[in-house]
């Protein structure tokens, strides 16, 4: 079964084969044979992403290339499974489609409304399943650039797919028009409604039903422990470690942006390192401590071992930690930087998939702190607060300097122009307004790359997509866990910390890893 390796960063590679039906179970069938460890196998249309837990897990698994170990494939019985999904064709691209493709508006709905499609592989974002079957005369590539927002339900044509959007998100798809049908949820078995196989029809309509409410926030116990949100200033998430593991789901790793500060919050506070944090952005919140029978420990930190200051009550602002009475007031001052806020016990917010984490993409985990969100706290281990370690080893540039963040090129670099490369890294890019933890929208003169589709793909964070504009998207925490556009290059594991310190408006540049 000969296959094609396509680095993707130090840790994770493309499985490009040549046989056609190789598939996740066969990358998984491979790693065991050769002792690697993997962290995610994300199929996609043509390939199979593998991301190891190290650079000695993949070369392990690059080892058995070009020959996958053969396998007894175990074909699934009985008739695929069949839903219809009722739509609204009132796409904001529906007279645009109709024009490109010289048909009527009617004629794109009937043809869209009569295929058959079939579910192939699930990516993008969780539940977000790639229809194979749109009729020839409806395909057309993506769109130049994605939206920074598609609304959930959103039915969708790109290419020679068709798609529903889970949830909002990003998306460079024609939008031909939307249902109310539930795509995912994570209490379901199978969480996503459209599984590999699946044959899938669209049924016109002139009315949908009311969306159902969204998940509320689970209840927080009385006579517990709690933090409130009094004022949030500006974006405040709850965040740990993530869903590392679930990308076959298309759901995305999530989790903190910068490890090392959100460890190094909780090990101020006397935790272990992993427990939920906030991770905020703006000029910090204002919160109070209620129900507690005795004083809590609060610390932030920021980047590059940075520690922003704490004020309680009415007292000046200082590093912590800092212990907080009961009905007291905590003022965190952040603006200009991401950091994290820690609070001894931890956040207790409710578990989604094995994670507290709030995923921006899908909507999974708690929602955006607001005015008044009250969040649990888990029991106090009252361990003496400690720091073991600083890792002032990751010096952020001066105020107005561009942060440098190493890259590797790879795995669809060929799509580059000539000279691009050497323009990707001699460029100072700036990061855009839209930008967001799914990723940076960077501005700066174009990059020139060949024109065609490529198949959906996956794709880990750090990675430098690059559509059609030539202005490339960062992949940051909650990025969509496949797509379509060309991954150039990917950002170092070690700089991604600092990518993650990244905000709107601040200069970046490139410089090849060693």
């Amino acid at each position: 079964m000969p296959a094609r390796w396509r680095p993707a960063g130090r840790r994770a590679a493309l499985v490009e084969a040549t046989d056609p039906a190789v598939t996740a179970a066969d990358i998984r069938a491979t790693a065991s044979v050769a002792g690697a460890r993997l962290v995610e196998v994300v199929p996609g249309a043509s390939t199979v992403l593998a991301v190891a837990a190290s650079a000695a897990d993949l070369d392990r698994l690059a080892a058995l290339l070009p020959e996958l170990p053969p396998r007894v494939r175990q074909r699934p019985g009985g008739r695929p499974a069949a839903v219809e999904l009722d739509v609204a064709y009132d796409g904001d691209d529906l007279a645009e489609v109709a024009a490109r493709t010289g048909l009527a508006v009617d004629e794109v709905v009937a043809l869209h409304a009569g295929a058959t499609f079939t579910a192939r592989f699930t990516g993008f974002a969780p539940g977000f399943a790639y229809l194979d079957g749109l009729p020839p005369a409806l395909r057309l590539p993506r769109r130049p650039s994605p939206r920074p927002v598609v609304p959930a339900g959103a039915v969708a044509v790109a290419d020679r797919w068709s798609a529903v959007y889970p949830s909002a998100s990003p998306g460079g798809w024609h939008l031909l028009g939307r249902t109310s049908a539930t795509l995912f949820d994570p209490a379901a078995d199978p969480p996503a409604l459209l599984v590999p196989g699946t044959r899938v029809r669209f049924r016109p309509v002139d009315a949908l039903p009311a969306p159902p409410p969204g998940r509320p926030p689970p209840p927080v116990a009385a006579g517990g422990d709690r933090l409130v949100v009094v004022d949030p200033g500006g974006v405040a998430l709850v965040q740990d470690v993530g869903r590392p593991g679930h990308g076959h789901l298309g759901v995305p790793p999530s989790g903190w942006l910068d490890p090392a500060a959100a460890a190094l919050a909780n090990r101020l506070v006397g935790g272990a390192g992993d427990e939920a944090v906030l991770e905020l952005v703006g000029r910090g919140p204002l919160l109070r401590l209620e129900a507690s029978s005795s004083r809590a420990v609060v610390a932030v930190a920021a980047a590059a071992g940075a520690l922003p200051t704490v004020a309680v009550g009415g007292a000046p602002g200082r590093p912590g930690p800092l212990e907080v009475a009961p009905g007291a007031e905590v003022r965190v001052a952040a603006a200009g930087q991401r950091c994290y806020v820690a609070v001894s016990g931890g956040l207790a917010a409710g578990a989604v998939l094995g994670s507290r984490a709030t995923d921006t993409l899908s909507g999974l985990g708690p929602p955006p702190c607001a005015a008044g969100t009250t969040l649990a706290l888990g029991v106090d281990t009252r361990r003496r607060p400690s720091v073991d370690a600083v890792p002032l080893h990751r010096r952020l540039p001066p105020p107005g300097a561009p942060m440098s963040l190493r890259l590797r090129f790879g795995p669809r670099d060929d799509w580059l122009a000539d000279g691009a490369g050497d323009q990707l890294l001699g460029e100072v890019w700036r990061v855009g307004s839209a930008s967001n933890r799914v990723g940076l929208r960077l501005e700066g003169t174009p990059l020139g790359r060949r024109p065609g589709e490529l198949d959906p793909e996956g794709a880990v964070t750090g990675s430098l997509q690059l559509p059609p504009t030539g202005l490339p998207v960062l992949f940051l925490a909650d990025h969509p866990v496949t797509g379509g556009y060309p991954v150039v290059a990917v950002v170092d594991d070690d700089d991604l910390p600092l990518a993650g310190a990244l905000l709107p408006g601040m200069p970046v540049r490139f410089r090849a890893a060693r």
